[in-house]
Formats: structure tokens, C-alpha cells, sequence
């Protein structure tokens, strides 16, 4: 089975190309000088199929990263993802950013993951075993730490500066991508096992209102 992951949500843009749970490629493309990596996400795909004299007719699965994280990014790889999905009829799994980052570790321990999530807040999510055991909710700064003692934690740049001796994977060129796949491929073998079948029905994880969408207040009252 040929699948195709790509994450726009996190820093940078991230795909890979693998055959079952396997990589054949990946890559990792930077945002530069304000310019948002996910505005090259198509011309990426075609790249890399072109690399391998593939079209995304020989696809056969997708998986796509649905947040949380950038607005601008999740709305980007969450539509080319749907659009690929629906019009060639393969399963499409929804990976969030918290399974992705929790595989970097490699160690059956606690780990917290934590993103930033502006305004004071901060999004998390809690894994031990390879489990999620505190399911993605968003919550304030300074009540985070209460909530990771006793465990490994990994953030990024800017929670990076009240979270001391946490790993921050901005920091690092992690393969992203490649993880995404990891898990897509996961999933869908436990979905088949469980005789399901995944399609475009994946919505993003936002965890909080996207700003653009919430009403301006105008003096009288709130303009919708």
C-alpha cells in the first residue's frame, strides 16, 4: 500500500511517501520570512511523485496532520487532503500534532506535550505507554505545571521559555513526516482489523475558536 502524509499544522512543512510502513522519502520545507511552507504543499506532492514516476492515481492511502496549530496550516493539508481522498475514494486518517510529537520518544515513560496557544493559554496532551491518558484540552499557562510532574515533557519555542528542560522540537530537525506516516499506517491496519474503512470524514482539532471567525465588537454591540 502506497501512502501519502503531509503536516502543515507544526513549524514547518513536512511529507512523506512510504510503502506500508515504510519510507520511501521525505522531506522538510521551511517557513521563510513570513512566507508560510504549507502555500508549497502542492507543488511538493507533485514533486515528490514525480521522484518516484508515481501520480496520485497509485496512492492509496492519505494521512494528514489535523491540528492543533496553525489555523492557515490545518485548513491548507486538511482540504488538499479531503479533495485527494474523495475524488480517488481512499481512506484518509487524521493524525493530531500531540501522537505525532509523543513518538519521539522512544521510552514506555509519562510524557506531557505542550504547544502554545497564545493569549496565556496552552494546549496539552499526556501519553504513558505509548497512550493518551489526558485527552487534548486547553488550559492556562500557569496551570500547566501542576499538570506535568512526573513527566518527560516536550514543547516547543516559545512554552520552551516556561517550561525549563523540556524538549523543544522547533530546536531539532525531527523527521515529522516520516512519524506521520508511522502512525497513519497504524491506523489504518487497526481499522481494517476492526472492519472500518476511513474516508474524508476527518475534522480538524482546533481546540479553540479560530480567531478570524470570532465577531468584531463595535460600539451598540458585536458585528457578526
Amino acid at each position: 500500500m502506497k501512502i501519502l502524509c503531509f503536516d502543515t499544522a507544526l513549524n514547518k512543512l513536512y511529507i512523506a511517501l512510504g510503502e506500508n510502513n515504510k519510507i520511501l522519502y521525505s522531506k522538510i520545507i521551511e517557513n521563510e520570512h513570513n512566507n508560510f511552507a504549507s502555500a508549497k504543499l502542492s507543488s511538493t506532492i507533485v514533486e515528490v511523485l514525480t521522484k518516484f514516476s508515481l501520480t496520485l492515481k497509485d496512492i492509496e492511502a492519505i494521512g494528514v496532520n489535523i491540528g492543533p496549530g496553525s489555523f492557515t496550516g490545518i485548513r491548507a493539508s486538511l482540504t488538499i487532503a479531503k479533495v485527494i481522498s474523495s475524488q480517488l475514494n481512499i481512506p484518509l486518517v487524521g493524525v493530531n500534532s500531540f501522537e505525532i510529537l509523543s513518538s519521539l520518544n522512544n521510552k514506555n515513560e509519562k510524557i506531557s506535550i505542550i504547544l502554545n496557544a497564545r493569549k496565556n493559554n496552552a494546549f496539552i496532551s499526556i501519553f504513558e505507554n505509548n497512550k493518551c491518558i489526558l485527552a487534548p484540552k486547553m488550559v492556562r499557562c500557569e496551570d500547566v505545571i501542576n499538570l506535568i510532574k512526573n513527566t518527560k515533557v516536550i514543547t516547543d519555542d516559545k512554552m520552551s521559555n516556561i517550561i525549563l528542560n523540556a524538549l523543544n522540537y522547533e530546536l531539532h530537525k525531527f523527521d515529522l513526516g516520516a512519524k506521520l506516516l508511522k502512525i497513519t499506517y497504524k491506523k489504518l491496519i487497526n481499522e481494517k482489523q476492526n472492519n472500518k474503512f476511513l474516508y474524508g470524514n476527518v475534522m480538524p482539532l482546533y481546540l479553540q475558536e479560530p480567531f478570524i471567525s470570532k465577531p468584531k465588537t463595535i460600539m451598540g454591540g458585536v458585528k457578526n
